[in-house]
């Protein structure tokens, strides 16, 4: 497996934020897709999240409320529990397969994307 960059770069979007940004995507360096969601704040500040990879034709479906969130993420190529510092800078990736994530932690099959008006990627 080669090594993705989780750091993106371009079209920032926050689609759901309360506190922490909840929902939120944007491009890495190398032009993959990535859908982040919140899991939980660390007891050191530091907070976990969902990477998943996706391509910018399921992305679009997303964003349109024509998947559910978690349509996206079964169907992504590769997902990964991303732990930022209190600067949001990544400190740990680990790569993960979606049948590898607690039910608790996974979206509810009825999730779709907040004010699916909001841009989708060029």
């Amino acid at each position: 497996m080669k090594n993705i960059d989780l750091n993106i770069s371009s079209d920032y979007q926050i689609h759901h934020f309360d506190e922490f940004p909840i929902l939120f995507s944007g491009i890495n360096n190398t032009g993959n897709h990535i859908v982040g969601s919140f899991i939980e704040e660390l007891e050191n500040y530091n907070t976990s999240y969902f990477y998943s990879i996706v391509t910018k034709s399921d992305f679009n479906k997303f964003r349109q409320a024509k998947i559910p969130y978690l349509n996206l993420m079964n169907k992504a190529s590769q997902i990964f529990i991303v732990t930022k510092d209190n600067n949001e800078e990544i400190i740990e990736a680990k790569n993960l397969n979606l049948k590898d994530i607690p039910k608790d932690w996974l979206p509810h099959p009825s999730v779709f994307c907040p004010n699916p008006e909001i841009l989708e990627f060029a």
